[in-house]
């Protein structure tokens, strides 16, 4: 989703904070609006209203706080940050992944590897021994309550002859039980929760990818970072193939330098199937990234803490490639592009969605 990525490596050219790194989608959205005071307040009385609406059902529920079990203040600064200055925000951190690391995945990787959970510790749900207390069939019938009735998705479109895998939509608040109501209640709707505006903005994103403004405002930015990938990227054991494409494949250049310090092995995946190539034991696989043309890689492997020289080393390289990428987008003219392309797209959306318009 290459439009969600402006605020977080896009600037002006005069490296300010103005209006050069505004994102129209966002500011229409209400995404460049976000309180962590007050999103947590909301997510609570919530919680309370799930409470309320359960037992009107007859069945039992605890109220669950999950920012209460997870250290965010990191990254709610890391976010008015970058908010604030994404210029700022890249000089002191880059690409965010290895503060990412540092915050959410290294204090809870074990000796052994092992670790509470994906990107971070366990949660402990305060309903889970009432739930297992459940036979099938009232255990079935309180999910249906809590989130609302199984969505019967249709796997793969019918429409297209190759069979490609269908796109999910979650549908509106209203049906999604206690859960959804108590948030339509206390946050109120919100545009990504009708499916017509979600289908919109997977439209938009997608041509964004092909618009041939940025196309060739991209190819010049690939001119500019030249050789420097090749000289940072040189002592990691990255596998064959793994090229730039542009700018939105940096972050994951990057977490890919962090998976290989991290000991992992990277596996490309087939096109076709979305697996590894080769005979791969699948209860290795960490996770996994695709690009929309199919290739991608598999990350294998538990992931080890990386020592210490290997993670300023990491650091170092970040802060190289970032500060490339930034010089070279400003030379490309890359960001003031984007910005254009999204007001086109934000002003279809407005046509086609006139409520997006009155909202904002």
């Amino acid at each position: 989703m290459a439009l969600l990525a402006l605020t977080a490596c896009g600037g002006g050219g005069d490296g300010s904070s103005g209006d050069a790194t505004a994102s129209p989608l966002a500011d229409l959205m209400g995404w460049s609006d976000f309180d962590p005071v007050e999103s947590r307040r909301q997510e609570l009385a919530v919680e309370e209203s799930v409470v309320a609406c359960m037992s009107e059902e007859g069945f039992e529920y605890l109220p669950q706080d999950y920012s209460s079990q997870i250290d965010s203040s990191g990254g709610e600064e890391d976010l008015a940050l970058m908010q604030d200055s994404p210029e700022a925000y890249g000089e002191k951190y880059g690409y965010g992944v290895v503060r990412n690391y540092e915050l959410y995945e290294e204090p809870y990787i074990g000796e052994d590897g092992e670790q509470g959970g994906f990107g971070g510790p366990s949660y402990e749900d305060p309903n889970e021994d009432y739930v297992n207390s459940l036979s099938d069939s009232e255990r079935d019938a309180y999910y249906e309550v809590l989130y609302g009735p199984p969505q019967d998705a249709e796997m793969f479109d019918e429409t297209d002859p190759e069979g490609t895998q269908a796109d999910y939509y979650s549908p509106p608040l209203e049906e999604q039980g206690c859960q959804g109501k108590a948030r339509l209640d206390i946050v109120g709707d919100d545009p990504m929760n009708d499916p017509e505006i979600q289908r919109a903005l997977d439209d938009v994103y997608s041509a964004q990818q092909d618009d041939p403004r940025l196309e060739t405002a991209e190819n010049d930015w690939l001119d500019c970072m030249g050789d420097v990938m090749g000289d940072v990227t040189a002592d990691y054991d990255l596998p064959d193939g793994m090229a730039l494409d542009g700018v939105d494949s940096m972050y994951q250049i990057v977490e890919s330098l962090k998976a290989a310090a991290m000991g992992q092995e990277m596996v490309p995946l087939d096109p076709d199937t979305g697996m590894p190539i080769g005979n791969v034991d699948q209860s290795e696989m960490y996770s996994s990234f695709q690009n929309e043309d199919g290739t991608g890689y598999a990350m294998l492997g538990e992931q080890k803490i990386i020592p210490e020289d290997a993670l300023e080393r990491l650091r170092a390289d970040e802060l190289a490639l970032w500060a490339t990428d930034w010089e070279c987008q400003q030379d490309a003219g890359i960001q003031e592009l984007r910005i254009q392309v999204e007001q086109d797209a934000v002003d279809d959306l407005v046509a086609q969605f006139p409520q997006l318009g009155d909202a904002g």
